[in-house]
């Protein structure tokens, strides 16, 4: 039995305007809210806390680690929390003993407060600002470096929006050609009669 109308073919053209539209929406979703997240870590989060350790004023200091307190995503460190495994709370604990001395830290263990900034972070909110113990010299040293990864996270965040931009910028392009030049008509397979 012929039939005189066409058959539709097995990838109609209206579904794949709507995923090339989708996969275009979603890349220039992401650009935009990496964009928007770099601006805020910018000027929101690493400019006043620059402020505040170039101030020299160690009362400011709670304000500089309420501010960096939240990782960047690409800050390279997660926050700790007071869950996880056992060796966390154990470093932790070893933190907080190291920082409860109420004086100020040698090279190395400055070294080590720098490396372990994830659980520095939450001792100092407990025992600096929500405690009394004194704010010394070298939490200062610390509070740069933590500055320094905030830094590093944003430019490294502003080359993921550079890229991310470049997607959108191929897959909106990809999705207008497609549309208006008709390209299903043109590259689809031949309607069978």
């Amino acid at each position: 039995m012929c039939s005189d109308q066409p058959q539709q073919p097995l990838y109609a053209p209206e579904w794949l305007d709507r995923f090339l539209l989708g996969l275009a929406a979603l890349a220039a979703f992401i650009c935009i809210a990496m964009w928007a997240y770099n601006l805020y870590g910018r000027y929101f989060v690493i400019q006043p806390a620059e402020v505040i350790l170039n101030s020299g004023a160690d009362d400011q200091l709670p304000e500089a680690v309420r501010l960096m307190e939240t990782p960047h995503i690409f800050a390279g460190y997660e926050p700790y929390h007071g869950f996880g495994t056992p060796k966390g709370a154990t470093t932790f604990e070893q933190v907080k003993m190291l920082m409860a001395k109420g004086r100020d830290y040698s090279e190395r263990d400055t070294r080590r407060l720098s490396h372990r900034i994830a659980y520095y972070i939450p001792a100092f909110i407990e025992l600096k600002v929500d405690g009394a113990v004194p704010i010394v010299s070298k939490d200062r040293q610390v509070l740069l470096s933590l500055h320094n990864r905030w830094k590093n996270a944003v430019r490294t965040g502003f080359v993921f929006s550079i890229y991310m931009t470049l997607v959108a910028s191929i897959l909106v392009t990809v999705f207008v050609v497609y549309h208006r030049k008709k390209l299903w008509e043109k590259l689809g397979p031949p309607a069978t009669s």
